[in-house]
């Protein structure tokens, strides 16, 4: 619990051993309490009540639990309060399908152009079909020997599989300076960026574009196209080509999937003439902008949602403070 994870049952049911049932006695509000429970200040006493060696490994029992202190507001602000984040929770939950549908949307547009290798303007006999290996130049990523500091922490970009979040790439986690970087292979601005090894392979197939010269780890191979073909173009193609492509990844032991380069040299790749691309890639960037646009207000939601909840949910009603 200590970690946020609890939830108000909405009918009798079975539960994993590894939960606590509370019954909330008359004093307290049921839904005041969910929402009590996931504030920054319940976690932290969950946490800090909690037994274990390690973080991984903490419990959190019911007799610890009971002795932690809290002076919680009347039962009347209690309802207030719930009654104001359940409209936060609501109003989230509505963007976040808002989101899902947008994205089928997104995938039907993608399927129906890229996918079916025609669009509105241009029939598929205007399409012309080449491999994969024929388009591109494949480049195998690498990393510096991390023993050496003055390779590490400078401006240069290295991708990994926790970077590959976003679409358009510019920015990583990590970052090699250019002595780092001389010693492993860099991508230019345009490259695409694929996850060829890794267990989320079996979930997805990242893909992303770089936006700037860039270098990689080994688990990602850098697609750059050959003039035949826009960037962008060919990074919504492998997009649009996601689920035939992880119907092809191979097990490599202990979970971790890999797609090997004679399979992505071999894919058959659609694609009509270079303005028809353009006009292509601007459909779809329009598309995905307002996916983008509806994932940070989302992300805005969530930060006001947490600003409400410590302002609600701190110990200020201990004072005679009033929920407005």
């Amino acid at each position: 619990m200590w970690q946020g994870a609890c939830g108000l049952a909405a009918a009798d049911g079975i539960v994993s051993p590894a939960y606590v049932v509370l019954q909330p006695k008359p004093n307290i509000n049921s839904q005041f309490a969910y929402h009590w429970f996931k504030s920054a200040r319940m976690i932290h006493l969950f946490w800090a009540y909690s037994h274990g060696l390690t973080e991984d490994r903490l419990r959190l029992y019911y007799e610890s639990f009971a002795e932690i202190p809290v002076v919680p507001p009347a039962l009347e602000q209690q309802q207030k309060i719930a009654v104001m984040l359940d409209k936060w929770d609501q109003a989230i939950c509505q963007t976040e399908r808002l989101i899902a549908a947008k994205r089928k949307r997104f995938d039907r547009i993608l399927w129906s152009i890229i996918g079916t290798g025609k669009s509105r303007k241009h029939q598929s006999k205007d399409w012309s079909q080449k491999e994969l290996g024929d388009l591109v130049s494949f480049k195998s990523g690498g990393t510096p020997n991390r023993a050496n500091a003055s390779y590490w922490g400078g401006n240069i970009p290295w991708i990994s599989a926790k970077d590959l979040k976003v679409f358009e790439v510019d920015s990583s986690l990590e970052t090699l300076t250019a002595a780092g970087a001389a010693t492993v292979n860099e991508a230019p601005a345009g490259a695409i960026l694929l996850l060829v090894r890794g267990m989320g392979l079996f979930r997805d197939i990242p893909i992303g574009v770089a936006k700037r010269r860039i270098a990689f780890n080994q688990d990602i191979k850098a697609l750059v196209p050959k003039p035949l073909v826009l960037p962008k173009f060919l990074a919504y193609a492998l997009r649009a080509k996601r689920r035939s492509i992880m119907d092809r990844v191979e097990s490599a032991g202990h979970g971790t999937g890999r797609l090997s380069t004679s399979f992505l040299e071999a894919l058959p790749v659609s694609f009509p003439d270079v303005t028809a691309q353009r006009e292509i890639v601007r459909l779809l960037d329009s598309a995905e902008d307002s996916i983008n646009a509806s994932i940070s207000y989302l992300s805005q939601m969530r930060i006001q949602k947490r600003g409400v909840m410590q302002k609600l949910l701190a110990d200020e009603w201990s004072s005679g403070r009033d929920a407005k």
